[in-house]
């Protein structure tokens, strides 16, 4: 067996004070192959404790079903529960985040304070404006062991990235081509669309991404403004304002509404900024 404790676990992976943490919760693979007593079977699995937060997969406080617990959930914790039963020694904790805590807030005290899980749900674009903080550990050369657990010939049994879809992963690497986090889950992005304004134009519904580009071309010259897409200015506005971040958030934790107060009042976002403009 392997033995894994918070502290081993943390200088296996050459991190001391920081923890794993990933977009969506799946078990790392054993340190290295040289550490590992004989030939993976997924029987022995590893001994120790394993802190993880998995945002809205955490269980629910009641499986009774209600008007404020609609969809009541507790699989993370049956599965946990298997897997410590079938493996005596390993300690899976499911931790939970304080509700009146933002999520990334709450990630940035946990990392700074070195107390962050294991495991934990984040978002790929918080991930790659940290990565110089050495907060997060690179996956790939987990990725590219042999998953224990899966049979032999089957995607995965030579390399463990080859369970994943590839397109969504290979979308999550960092600006230095690493693995930080692994989706397992994915929003579906619904469009809607004026069919009279379509109907003007002449133009039909899209049915991909190139057509949806021509489209917008053939409609920018209406009168009808486009509708404002948030989740889209969210990530690309945090990559076009990255290079001001130094000066707007020096302390590099979550800026403040000071901070962004400041940083209008100084003239550093404007509504004329070519970056927005972009």
């Amino acid at each position: 067996m392997n033995k894994l404790s918070r502290r081993s676990f943390l200088r296996s992976m050459g991190m001391a004070g920081a923890g794993v943490a990933l977009a969506a919760c799946a078990a790392p693979a054993a340190p290295a192959a040289q550490e590992t007593d004989g030939e993976m079977d997924g029987g022995d699995g590893m001994t120790g404790d394993l802190q993880i937060w998995v945002q809205h997969y955490t269980p629910t406080e009641s499986m009774e079903q209600g008007p404020n617990n609609p969809l009541p959930h507790n699989m993370i914790q049956v599965i946990s529960d298997e897997y410590m039963a079938d493996h005596p020694g390993a300690t899976i904790e499911i931790i939970r985040k304080p509700d009146n805590l933002a999520s990334h807030e709450w990630i940035v005290t946990q990392q700074a304070g070195g107390t962050i899980p294991h495991i934990v749900w984040t978002h790929s674009f918080w991930v790659q404006d940290e990565i110089d903080k050495n907060w997060w550990i690179p996956l790939d050369p987990f990725f590219e062991q042999p998953n224990p657990y899966v049979g032999a010939g089957e995607p995965g049994s030579e390399r463990w990235l080859d369970q994943f879809y590839e397109i969504p992963t290979e979308a999550k690497r960092g600006p230095d081509g690493k693995h930080y986090v692994v989706p397992i889950d994915l929003v579906t992005t619904f469009f809607f669309f004026n069919q009279n304004v379509f109907d003007e134009v002449g133009v039909s519904g899209p049915s991909t991404y190139g057509e949806w580009i021509e489209v917008q071309e053939a409609l920018q010259d209406t009168i009808i403004p486009n509708a404002a897409l948030r989740w889209y200015q969210s990530q690309i506005g945090a990559m076009l304002y990255a290079k001001k971040d130094d000066i707007i958030n020096a302390d590099g934790g979550v800026a403040s509404l000071e901070e962004v107060g400041c940083a209008m009042k100084n003239g550093l976002y404007t509504a004329t900024d070519p970056e927005y403009g972009e």
